[in-house]
């Protein structure tokens, strides 16, 4: 794949590209980086140089920060040993799940599914970032010489079910570095929107339903709505909710004192959201606007930028689903 091209197509887009050096040593990592910036540019590239506090993950940029400054891709590796300490200006060294940055990396078997959302005993959210690794997709005996299908790690040959991956998202794993995955698994890592969904056609407003993802509402319908104690991209907050509908119009100023109109930000505040729900519609506060400025989906079409008419998950396609017809 042209990751050039891609991250081109889809400006909405951020990539992290670990880079396993352990194997062919450190010698051909100055030259990799200079054949890195000179296709993407610095100016594309997140680098160890554009936050003042390299190890406190906490007062990083959001991902929707970062791609609005053109900050669309950054690379991580090891050098020497596993935890490598060499400092470096493009690549993130150690990796960003690194320990030493207060991030776990777990195989199969470790993993405890929400509420306990625990590697082993270890309650993990908001200290790092954590990576799930060794995991295979089994394509079946003439493959993998494995009897069935299913997702396989490669310590202990565990089968792991895909609800597995499910539970990790659900808990706020953001990292898979997985092989022989299919398409059809890629829905088992998201957290948020439901499947088909954003539908402007079905409304503007966003809320959670029954099984806990977001769909679009009518604005003008009353449902409960999430109060949070704290901004939400902050990390772990606490939800509220209160026992009277109300439009997705009157939510942002019926929370209560200490509290905001919010939606979640990553899958573990999702599942605590979804769990005080128990079931029930809830609006969160995500607003479904049609793209480059286009209010149907001509409109939005003729506005599409250069670069993404050919894209494989096109602007037209986009434009459809985010706008109304």
């Amino acid at each position: 794949m042209d990751f050039k091209k891609f991250l081109m197509d889809n400006p909405d887009e951020f990539v992290v590209v670990y880079i396993d050096n352990k194997a062919v040593g450190n010698d051909i990592m100055p030259e990799f980086k200079n054949v890195t910036e000179s296709i993407f540019g610095r100016d594309m590239i997140f680098t160890p140089q554009d936050v003042e506090d390299q190890n406190n993950l906490g007062s990083w940029p959001t991902v929707g920060e970062l791609v609005s400054k053109g900050k669309q891709i950054a690379f991580e590796n090891n050098r020497g040993s596993w935890e490598g300490t060499i400092a470096d200006e493009t690549f993130w060294t150690p990796t960003l799940w690194s320990g030493s940055r207060g991030g776990t990396q777990f195989g199969p078997g470790s993993f405890n599914e929400f509420p306990e959302c625990t590697v082993g005993s270890t309650f993990f959210y908001g200290r790092g970032q954590s990576r799930f690794f060794d995991g295979s997709i089994n394509l079946g005996e003439a493959f993998n010489r494995l009897p069935t299908s299913g997702i396989w790690g490669s310590r202990g040959n565990r089968e792991l079910d895909r609800q597995e991956l499910t539970d990790m998202a659900d808990c706020g794993i953001a990292r898979y570095d997985m092989d022989q995955l299919e398409p059809e698994d890629m829905q088992h890592f998201v957290w948020s929107w439901d499947r088909d969904q954003p539908k402007a056609d079905e409304g503007s407003c966003t809320y959670m339903g029954a099984n806990g993802r977001w769909a679009s509402g009518d604005c003008s319908a009353t449902k409960l709505f999430a109060c949070a104690t704290a901004s939400t991209q902050g990390g772990s907050v606490e939800w509220l909710l209160q026992e009277t509908g109300v439009t997705f119009a009157q939510a942002a100023s019926s929370c209560q004192e200490g509290t905001t109109f919010e939606l979640p930000r990553d899958g573990y505040q999702n599942s605590k959201l979804a769990d005080l729900a128990n079931g029930q519609d809830v609006w969160v506060n995500y607003r479904i606007e049609c793209p480059y400025g286009g209010s149907s989906v001509s409109q939005c079409v003729a506005a599409c930028p250069a670069s993404t008419k050919d894209a494989a998950n096109s602007c037209a396609e986009r434009c459809k689903r985010l706008c109304k017809s």
